[in-house]
């Protein structure tokens, strides 16, 4: 039998979401733009309100519950890579966009990713256009959740404040399904993250137990020799503790370009008081 091949940390993704299939909406940012974009099966048109231009993208979606979307894709008319995720929220008609690019042309610098957050709404059938939004929150500041992405990889997540978040664990299971305990040379060590390893963070509430994260990550100096800053953004289902996430950026070693969903199952932590 021929074994499943895994992307990254994809290994408990959940299955892809083809509902918005056959389906169109009108996009109204915060930043002045506006946009259609129709649905197809594992495509996304985008034109602009004008229709005098527009382009096609692959996509990925997972559902998050009833009305409540995780789209991804990569804007392949872009002049630098530019990776383009949503959080639809079709019941209360908002929607919340991260765009990652890749800006840099040589050296380090074309390793690191640069992230926008955008906020907006969907037009209605009346034209009506929601004046609420998904905003910032410091909610879950003082929290510590581990996660677990396939029965090989599992890692703790502090966040100690609104600005950034900690790993202060990394586990690697063997193939009993135990962590292996051992210094960091090991094939499948628990690796302790340096206490001043912080990776910036936005966190956005989207509705009620459900939050965005939106990280630029810092590498652990013990797994990478040549440092990157990838996007990883997630969306937090603390009601069902389930994670709903992207990676873009580029791959560790071969440096080849990474923009994949994938899913964990969580659960809190009990921690001594998280400081700043």
């Amino acid at each position: 039998m021929k074994e499943y091949e895994f992307e990254g940390i994809s290994h408990y993704r959940s299955p892809l979401c083809r509902e918005l299939s056959g389906l169109e909406f009108h996009f109204v940012m915060d930043n002045g733009k506006e946009y259609y974009a129709k649905f197809s099966d594992d495509s996304v048109m985008w034109s602009d309100v004008e229709e005098t231009s527009c382009c096609s993208d692959v996509y990925e979606c997972l559902k998050i519950e009833d009305g409540l979307y995780f789209i991804n894709s990569e804007v392949s008319s872009a002049p630098e890579r530019t990776g383009l995720t949503l959080v639809m929220d079709i019941d209360n008609m908002l929607v919340t966009c991260v765009v990652a690019r890749m800006e840099g042309k040589t050296g380090r610098s074309a390793l690191y990713t640069k992230t926008e957050i955008v906020f907006g709404a969907l037009r209605g059938l009346n034209n009506s256009i929601c004046n609420e939004r998904h905003w910032f929150t410091a909610d879950l500041v003082g929290k510590a959740i581990q996660w677990t992405y396939s029965p090989y990889f599992s890692i703790i997540h502090t966040y100690p404040s609104e600005r950034y978040y900690r790993p202060i664990l990394v586990y690697y299971y063997d193939d009993r399904n135990e962590p292996v305990v051992g210094a960091v040379e090991m094939a499948h060590p628990i690796i302790p993250w340096p206490t001043d390893r912080e990776s910036p963070t936005d966190w956005v509430k989207i509705r009620e137990g459900i939050y965005l994260l939106n990280i630029i990550e810092v590498s652990h100096p013990e797994l990478l020799e040549e440092p990157k800053k990838n996007c990883l953004t997630f969306v937090f289902d603390l009601k069902r503790m389930r994670n709903y996430g992207r990676a873009f950026g580029y791959t560790e070693g071969s440096h080849a370009p990474e923009n994949y969903v994938f899913s964990a199952f969580g659960r809190f932590i009990e921690m001594e008081p998280l400081k700043e």
